[in-house]
């Protein structure tokens, strides 16, 4: 394996799951031997070139590549091929990739030799052989029960949830902009939180912090199904006020499960890796 590995990837932003992804990945590549370093579009990034990465990451801005020998990591919404590599990594963390637009879809645009690899089982497509690579930052060390007194009602959210209902006054809705460290203080002083997106890991953040997470069900979905595809959700998170009891009893759980599934992604991006080199014939 001497070919280095460049992901594309957009500043680092702790409040896009995209953006943890493809930085978090490029982290445990060099934790496990595999020269990984960033770089972006001005798809991914705009103009600016201003780039940010996590101080917490092993992470580093790429110096020089060679298209020949190495192997280049895009997400889904990346068009062609810009840095005009050899060897190409598709990593798929939405369906925008097979969406129709006048100028032809996303994938349309790739390479019949490109590799293609799934955030999850929720975003396969069926279209390429069906590698899975699922990678998170817990967050263990920056969530936790703080001990003091919960005075606010309930906490919210709708992400991607179309659903606009009224909360009651002694509320917070939580939105795309809230930091790590307004969360922490949110979710230990409010008594409850009530999720209107199946998929955003603030269900996870607020079962850390001890505050009782609740999934708002959605039509033809069951807790099981949700699990199966966000393995993290397992425990501390009731799928409607009739799991309340699921959440209370495994909340004590969370935080072990959280670092297992650490230790588990590190094995499987060496699998996949292993399998990428292989396909490159590198």
């Amino acid at each position: 394996m001497g070919s280095n590995v460049v992901i594309v990837a957009p500043s680092y932003n702790p409040q896009i799951g995209g953006s943890i992804v493809l930085h978090k990945l490029c982290d445990i590549l060099n934790q496990i031997g595999i020269s990984s370093s960033l770089t972006t579009t001005v798809k991914l990034n705009g103009p600016s070139n201003y780039f940010s990465l996590n101080p917490q990451f092993n992470t580093n801005i790429a110096k020089e590549f060679n298209p020949l020998t190495d192997i280049i990591i895009y997400p889904e919404i990346e068009r062609g091929n810009p840095y005009k590599a050899k060897n190409v990594v598709r990593y798929i963390l939405s369906k925008s990739h097979t969406v129709d637009l006048p100028e032809g879809s996303h994938s349309s645009t790739w390479s019949d030799s490109d590799f293609w690899l799934y955030f999850h089982e929720l975003f396969y497509d069926g279209l390429a052989e069906k590698n899975i690579l699922h990678i998170i930052q817990s967050k263990v060390d920056l969530y936790y029960d703080m001990g003091i007194e919960r005075t606010i009602d309930l906490c919210y959210t709708y992400r991607k949830s179309s659903k606009i209902l009224n909360q009651d006054s002694n509320s917070i809705e939580i939105k795309y902009n809230t930091t790590d460290a307004e969360l922490l203080q949110i979710f230990n002083k409010c008594k409850r939180f009530y999720s209107y997106d199946t998929e955003t890991y603030l269900n996870v953040l607020a079962a850390l912090c001890g505050c009782e997470s609740i999934i708002i069900p959605e039509e033809g979905k069951t807790r099981d199904m949700i699990i199966d595809k966000q393995p993290s959700f397992k425990y501390g998170i009731a799928y409607g006020l009739n799991d309340i009891q699921h959440a209370q009893n495994t909340k004590h759980l969370v935080k072990s499960h959280l670092e297992n599934l650490e230790q588990v992604q590190i094995q499987d991006t060496i699998s996949i890796f292993n399998k990428i080199f292989n396909h490159f014939n590198l």
